[in-house]
């Protein structure tokens, strides 16, 4: 994993997302508003065409609008971002916030929260449905690079010990392993030796 940042990069907001009632990028397009000193990357694939040319349309000056990337163009952005901003209704767990924590890029939510994830670890912030109460925490961790450097470390972190690759497959090692006793023991042998193979 590339690693978490010891110092803030300059103060860009990266969100990803559809046009849709659910996304909701008017309200990321509120937040630019709110906040003219900082620059604004909005990766948006089409879904419903009202909301589409209606942002075209509204987006400030502080706001570059992109409709398609590929995998390694979304890394590069990510690299770019000092924040990653989620104003949807309700999600499971996004890639994105695991995207996020690959690069340390600390994640600022309007809702989502899976698992409280994001407070309990200090990953970030959860405005409780409130943009002020983002631009408030946005412009205060940019006056902070000490905070910004923590909470970077903690949301790369926490995607290391919960969702990085071979954490994932040792868990699912453990997990087979735990139910050997159902098959013959010369199959659970030979099991166990594939299976460790796969995690070493």
């Amino acid at each position: 994993l590339p690693g978490s940042r010891t110092t803030a990069p300059a103060p860009v907001c990266l969100w990803i997302g559809k046009s849709d009632p659910v996304k909701r990028p008017e309200l990321l397009i509120d937040l630019a508003r709110h906040l003219p000193d900082f620059q604004f990357l909005m990766v948006m694939n089409i879904s419903n065409s009202d909301i589409h040319d209606r942002i075209l349309a509204e987006a400030p000056a502080n706001v570059r609008i992109i409709e398609r990337l590929s995998i390694s163009e979304i890394d590069t952005l990510f690299r770019q971002a000092s924040f990653l901003v989620n104003t949807s209704r309700f999600e499971g767990f996004p890639n994105t916030f695991l995207q996020a924590g690959k690069f340390g890029v600390p994640i600022v939510s309007l809702n989502v929260d899976p698992d409280n994830f994001i407070q309990l670890n200090e990953c970030g912030h959860v405005a409780g449905g409130q943009i002020e109460s983002m631009v408030e925490w946005l412009r205060s961790i940019v006056a902070d690079p000490d905070r910004y450097a923590q909470l970077s470390s903690s949301v790369y972190q926490y995607v290391t010990d919960h969702h990085e690759l071979t954490h994932i497959a040792r868990m699912l090692n453990r997990i087979l392993l735990d139910y050997r006793h159902q098959i013959e023991p010369t199959e659970t042998v030979a099991a166990e030796q594939r299976l460790l193979k796969l995690v070493q």
